[in-house]
């Protein structure tokens, strides 16, 4: 009994040990990296004792690239110490402002993980949307619009930050555009527009919305079929014939297959 409870102590007095006898330190180049600056950190790892230390130095960052992982042995004496230096990716113009952490992973002779916090100082991103809309009051987003008609754009965000555009025509013609603004669809077929936002302290923001013109609204008529003194008349109507029911009559139903037997009726009578 005394020999079971005896074990696990010295395995945990002795892990103690292993611990006290590795030290690691992590010091990063700078305190804070900014767009140009590769992430990188200088390590030591010394030990009290002779033994081979297996590591894994690295930088995780939450929304910027990472280097690869690359396993390291070290071969100490009593008393010894390495010094070694990890690069990571470089910061590049796309990246946001973020904290990352600089890390060394022991897995042998223990498995143990030292860290530190770097951080990415950039400027943030533009929140923006911009809308194409039929109105100036842009409740919704459309992007269809009749030859003639006017486009309105609007931009939404928090910042308030300079805004225009460049309209580019379906035959290549270039107008610039104040936005909030609006521009007349004087042709038809397809349209870019080409957005820039800055403001001081933000990315600079670009992006380019296409839009369709079409030549008129169009409006799927519907046949009427009749017999006229012995003749099939077939009359287009452009809009859909109705007719007054009593209230209380049940809804009918035309099918396909019917409307077609219909059809081939009336043709049946004059030939």
């Amino acid at each position: 009994m005394k020999k079971a409870i005896l074990l696990p102590l010295i395995a945990i007095i002795a892990m103690q040990i292993v611990a006290a006898a590795i030290n690691v330190e992590i010091s990063p180049k700078k305190a804070e990296f900014i767009e140009g600056d590769m992430l990188a950190f200088d390590y030591t790892i010394s030990s009290t004792t002779k033994q081979e230390i297996i590591f894994i130095p690295h930088i995780m960052c939450p929304a910027a690239p990472v280097g690869f992982l690359e396993q390291k042995t070290a071969n100490l004496n009593a008393g010894d110490s390495i010094s070694g230096k990890y690069q990571g990716a470089v910061i590049e113009e796309n990246v946001e402002p973020q904290e990352c952490t600089a890390s060394i992973k022991i897995l042998s002779p223990e498995k143990r993980k030292v860290e530190k916090k770097l951080k990415i100082v950039t400027n943030p991103s533009l929140d923006i949307t911009i809308k194409t809309c039929e109105d100036d009051k842009c409740a919704k987003i459309k992007r269809s619009f009749v030859k003639g008609s006017k486009v309105y754009l609007v931009a939404v965000s928090k910042v308030s930050p300079s805004v225009s555009a460049t309209i580019i025509y379906p035959d290549g013609k270039k107008e610039p555009v104040a936005v909030p603004g609006s521009f007349t669809a004087s042709q038809s077929g397809k349209y870019a527009v080409e957005v820039s936002s800055s403001k001081a302290g933000y990315k600079g923001f670009k992006n380019t919305i296409e839009i369709a013109v079409i030549q008129q609204a169009y409006t799927v008529p519907y046949a009427d079929f009749s017999i006229k003194a012995g003749q099939a008349v077939v009359r287009p109507i452009f809009k859909q014939a109705t007719r007054t029911l009593p209230s209380n009559a049940p809804a009918k139903k035309v099918s396909i297959r019917s409307f077609l037997s219909r059809v081939t009726g009336y043709f049946m009578k004059i030939f």
